[in-house]
């Protein structure tokens, strides 16, 4: 299952993304073995979040319910985005840099 982590694409809200996973981030997967599709759903459900932070922004994604945060890098080209998905955490494990902005699964229930 994790020997074959492949790229991911989509579209929210109509722009076309491709969330692109690092070696790192594979590695990291396997090493915590955290489901490709628990991070693809975290990004998802809070796309439209993303989608409103400026272009080469780091972002962290935290999803207690899947008890990961998911650092990525927002990448626009063009019409097409790219969320880079650098490194993949438990919460437990949670370091966030300063800078990062920060969205979580939580904050779809005051959007």
């Amino acid at each position: 299952m994790y020997n074959t982590i492949t790229d991911f694409s989509c579209e929210i809200e109509g722009v076309p993304v491709t969330i692109d996973f690092s070696d790192h981030a594979r590695g990291r997967m396997r090493k915590r073995n955290v489901n490709k599709h628990a991070i693809i759903a975290s990004i998802v459900d809070l796309g439209f979040m993303i989608l409103d932070m400026k272009n080469d922004t780091e972002f962290a994604v935290i999803n207690p319910e899947y008890d990961i945060n998911v650092i990525c890098g927002l990448h626009a080209h063009g019409t097409d985005v790219v969320i880079d998905v650098i490194t993949v955490l438990h919460s437990s494990e949670s370091y966030v840099k300063d800078g990062t902005e920060i969205v979580r699964v939580t904050d779809l229930l005051e959007a």
